[in-house]
């Protein structure tokens, strides 16, 4: 399955605005917490790090990026840790 549409059923939630995805990079915007862009996405790196899950953020966007090498069980992993980081946000 492509990584962008695998992505997709993870982030069922009202924070997520958008989900984009072509090969192994995928990315999703989170809603800004109090109209501040950045607040929400700060958090979420710290929580995404301590869970052992290394992304990229831009203000509000995440940015996904496995190594090329990761198997079914290391994105499984990791949309496992997404999906509950998102629900905590």
């Amino acid at each position: 399955a492509l990584f962008g549409p695998a992505l997709a059923p993870h982030l069922e939630s009202d924070i997520v605005t958008d989900i984009r995805g072509i090969g192994l990079l995928g990315a999703f915007d989170l809603a800004a917490k109090d109209d501040t862009p950045g607040v929400r996405g700060g958090q979420a790196v710290k929580d995404f790090y301590n869970a052992g899950v290394l992304v990229k953020m831009t203000a509000d966007t995440v940015i996904l990026a496995p190594p090329f090498v990761a198997e079914k069980a290391d994105i499984d992993r990791m949309f496992d840790v997404i999906r509950g980081i998102v629900a905590t946000l």
